[in-house]
């Protein structure tokens, strides 16, 4: 596949046009006025919708489908503290998996730009999603109570211009429900890479000491922009909402695996939990915001 990139002048979540070289060496910028970390230049949302609607990209998620269940469940329960039923649209619904759980609760719409998502949703859950991305799909008018993006904001084009736009399509007292990966200074989503990286591990090698990697077409998620708890709490208070709830997301790159390795993961979130009581500070590799529509 022929890749076409594109280079930013302003802050794809804020347009502040301060922007600086955050790691020349993996086309890393920082906006000086918001402080997220974006990729630039970029792949175009062309050759990344093509990537995302190749044959087989889910077949990953469906060998997981089980346990991934258990994931939605989970994050279904903790949503419905903020909003119980009503009107729900899931922005970037995959496969339709937590549309599969949710719709015994809302009334669900979906989006999804892949074509294969959108055929497996069909095909696997009797979900029908509407391809393409938000902003483009015509909604007619529609309102939601809630709105929900899973692992899905660090891969838009322009998150802030979403995040404004799931503003007005939520009725008043609305909730915009967020999980991400943590990418803040703290997180150990970068901090274990580093390391590995350092020791000399081949699948560790391209990360650079501050975590990060240079983003290319055979990753298995591109993420286009690299966000901090703090630094997402601000934007959407300055987007009008107020911020009804946040925590660690119990997600990570070692959940799918078995044996000793789940020790660790339970002892890490027990520390990242610990920590976060003490100071406030999210260490662990994910976390979700749920802001309410001010």
């Amino acid at each position: 596949m022929e890749i076409h990139y594109e280079t930013l002048r302003k802050c794809i979540l804020c347009s502040g046009d301060a922007i600086d070289d955050f790691d020349r060496r993996l086309d890393l910028a920082q906006c000086r006025s918001c402080g997220l970390i974006f990729d630039n230049p970029r792949p175009s949302q062309e050759c990344i919708s093509r990537y995302y609607s190749e044959r087989g990209k889910y077949d990953a998620w469906l060998d997981r489908k089980d346990r991934l269940g258990l994931q939605w469940q989970q994050a279904l329960a903790r949503i419905q503290r903020f909003k119980a039923s009503g009107d729900l649209l899931d922005v970037g619904a995959g496969i339709g998996h937590f549309i599969s759980f949710a719709r015994s609760h809302f009334n669900c719409t979906g989006t999804e730009i892949s074509s294969e998502g959108v055929r497996l949703a069909r095909e696997m859950f009797g979900v029908d999603l509407l391809q393409g991305t938000l902003e483009s799909i015509d909604i007619r008018g529609k309102t939601f109570d809630l709105i929900v993006m899973f692992h899905v904001l660090e891969h838009l084009p322009f998150p802030g211009d979403t995040i404004r736009y799931c503003h007005s399509l939520l009725k008043p007292g609305g909730v915009l429900y967020l999980a991400l990966p943590n990418e803040g200074r703290f997180s150990l989503r970068l901090l274990l890479p580093a390391v590995m990286g350092m020791l000399g591990l081949k699948k560790y090698r391209p990360f650079r000491h501050g975590g990060f990697r240079k983003i290319s077409m055979d990753m298995e998620e591109i993420h286009l922009s690299h966000f901090s708890e703090p630094g997402l709490r601000n934007y959407l208070r300055s987007a009008g909402f107020e911020i009804a709830g946040s925590g660690i997301d119990f997600i990570d790159p070692f959940m799918f695996r078995k044996g000793p390795v789940q020790v660790l993961r339970y002892l890490l979130y027990a520390k990242a939990v610990a920590v976060r009581a003490i100071s406030g500070v999210n260490i662990y590799s994910c976390f979700w915001i749920a802001a309410r529509k001010a």
